[in-house]
């Protein structure tokens, strides 16, 4: 099952926070969120590719016994 998550910031939002401290900031919200779906694990950087304004994730939960992934986007845009 693929599930895709989207978050909508403001454009002074991206400007204060984008690259590295929105994402850190990020990605310690994803960890230590408390989802329906246990968090297994977090994974970045999960495409081969390896764009300097493009920063991804995935992370694995458990659904009724399966391993699910939630895939996380974050993308400058100008």
């Amino acid at each position: 099952m693929l599930m895709v998550a989207l978050f909508r910031h403001t454009c002074g939002s991206i400007a204060k926070y984008y690259p590295s401290s929105f994402w850190n900031k990020y990605r310690e919200h994803i960890r230590n969120h408390d989802f329906q779906y246990p968090l297994d694990a977090f994974e970045e950087n999960v495409y081969k590719e390896n764009y300097s304004e493009i920063k991804t994730g995935r992370s694995y939960h458990q659904r009724n016994g399966t391993i699910v992934y939630l895939y996380h986007i974050c993308i400058k845009m100008p």
